[in-house]
């Protein structure tokens, strides 16, 4: 009795086997027919191709993102989907006003226009926006801060990158706390705008003020700014 179970066992296992390998090579196939409708006849590339380049970069709110739906909904219908439909959505976004300006107050005497750009996320100044300048090399040194040294004053965060490093990548990354806690760190404390390298970016998330001066007038003014108290922006 026992053999006779032993023997159907392995007609079992042999008849699976016959199974499995005649579905491997089906399966194979039909994979095989994927592929080449995909690299032979695809059409990824070229629609990759034209929703970056005929549509453009898609920043949320712009006109490019509107268009790259309508272009997306053009796109499905052309390729025969059985349901294609929109859904109404708020998409909150930050819109740039006028041309920033801004002009630097040197000891009472001298003035200068400085190139800057405001960050994305940051209030409008409601016109001419004045202040005393307040300079600090670190962060750090504006979260130890007393609040008296900064309210109603525009801070300015002079920590740059380490030159020393040789993974500039990895030196730019050190900067992320002035990008990313800067501005945050500055309202705490009352000012009433945040001026940062050239290095900066970051989308807000508190009501203030914040710009960044270009890499030359960062290096042509940086000298000049001290003591910071005694110039106005």
């Amino acid at each position: 009795m026992a053999r006779i179970h032993i023997i159907k066992f392995a007609t079992l296992i042999w008849s699976f086997s016959i199974f499995a390998q005649k579905g491997t090579s089906t399966d194979s196939s039909f994979l095989r027919k994927i592929y080449d409708e995909a690299l032979l006849r695809g059409k990824a590339y070229e629609d990759l191709r034209s929703l970056c380049k005929d549509v453009g970069p898609r920043l949320s709110g712009s006109s490019e993102a509107e268009m790259a739906v309508r272009w997306s909904e053009q796109k499905m219908k052309s390729y025969g989907f059985d349901t294609v439909y929109l859904q109404p959505i708020l998409v909150p976004h930050w819109e740039r006003g006028n041309p920033e300006t801004a002009w630097i107050t040197l000891k009472g005497k001298e003035v200068h226009k400085l190139s800057i750009r405001a960050l994305g996320g940051s209030i409008s100044t409601n016109g001419l926006l004045e202040g005393q300048i307040v300079m600090f090399n670190h962060l750090d040194d504006l979260i130890k801060s007393n609040r008296s040294d900064v309210q109603g004053k525009i801070v300015f965060l002079n920590q740059a990158m380490n030159p020393a490093e040789i993974q500039t990548f990895k030196a730019y990354g050190a900067c992320y706390p002035i990008r990313g806690n800067g501005a945050v760190e500055a309202a705490k404390l009352g000012a009433i705008g945040v001026v940062t390298g050239p290095w900066a970016f970051r989308w807000m998330t508190i009501r203030i003020r914040e710009v960044c001066i270009t890499r030359t007038v960062y290096r042509r003014f940086l000298r000049r700014l001290c003591p910071p108290r005694m110039q106005r922006i």
